[in-house]
């Protein structure tokens, strides 16, 4: 799960940093500190986990972390269950 978690972080920070330089280029300006690239990154990861977790009412911060582990177990069984079923027709 950590190991998951830092690529995760570190893979949006890339997505941050590549944006970020693809404004640059644009002409914009970007901020670059890393108040800016560490709330960039966390915005990220609530975006992502919370449209995974959309139909959960009342998302917060509290619950995302659980909605989170809740979500990938679910995909877990649904590819465990789609492994199963190749296996098993003829």
């Amino acid at each position: 799960m950590v190991r998951n978690f830092t690529s995760w972080i570190f893979g949006i920070l890339f997505f941050s940093f590549e944006r970020s330089l693809s404004k640059l280029s644009d002409g914009e300006t970007v901020p670059l500190g890393i108040v800016d690239l560490i709330f960039i990154c966390l915005e990220s990861i609530y975006n992502k986990v919370a449209h995974r977790c959309k139909n959960v009412p009342n998302l917060s911060l509290n619950n995302l972390l659980q909605c989170q582990v809740q979500c990938t177990e679910r995909e877990r069984e649904r590819e465990r269950e789609r492994v199963e079923d190749i296996h098993t027709k003829p």
